[in-house]
């Protein structure tokens, strides 16, 4: 009886961790390559069956993930004329600003290119929706990945991004259209 309990305490508390744990995963666009997941606890970055250490921030001006495979941050508070910022080694350099239209919703994006161990990687972040996806050179091609969620790695989760949701009336949610997507 008492191995019992304690299995069950186990496994109940596996399960609580799980549901505290943000996990954030990226799909391949036009490979069959694995998903790409970062996960805050245990704080990691997986693809397919392996998996390395991450880091994650605990400052509050960067939204960042650093592991051997994959390397993100941008700040949380970007001035107007902020093009550049330089965080765990890499250079990050903010190349345009405008709405990208994606499954019929359109967003305020940033395109983020950092040049990584002589590859370039390329970002694609939002200040409401964090991190859309990414492209990254593997094995001699670019491969692009998207987030499986509406919310992606770094995303506020904040009223921000449910301010951008609207409901018609007698239809399902939308996001508002910036003005360069109607």
């Amino acid at each position: 009886m008492l191995k019992t309990r304690r299995y069950v305490f186990f496994i109940l508390g596996l399960l609580a961790q799980s549901a505290w744990a943000e996990s954030f995963e990226y799909s391949s666009l036009l490979t069959q390559r694995p998903i790409i997941t970062i996960q805050t606890d245990p704080p990691l970055v997986a693809s397919g069956d392996r998996a390395v250490e991450a880091r994650f921030c605990n400052e509050q001006q960067f939204h960042c993930v650093r592991s051997d495979w994959f390397n993100f941050s941008i700040p949380k508070h970007r001035s107007a004329n902020q093009a550049e910022w330089n965080y765990g080694g890499f250079v990050y350099r903010l190349v345009d600003a405008s709405p990208i239209r994606a499954l019929g919703v359109c967003l305020e994006a940033s395109k983020i290119v950092s040049l990584q161990n002589d590859r370039e990687v390329q970002f694609f972040f939002s200040d409401s929706h964090g991190l859309l996806g990414f492209s990254i050179p593997i094995e001699g091609t670019s491969a692009a990945y998207v987030s499986e969620r509406e919310f992606g790695f770094g995303s506020t989760k904040s009223d921000k991004a449910k301010a951008a949701l609207t409901k018609k009336p007698g239809g399902p949610p939308n996001h508002k259209l910036p003005s360069a997507c109607t």
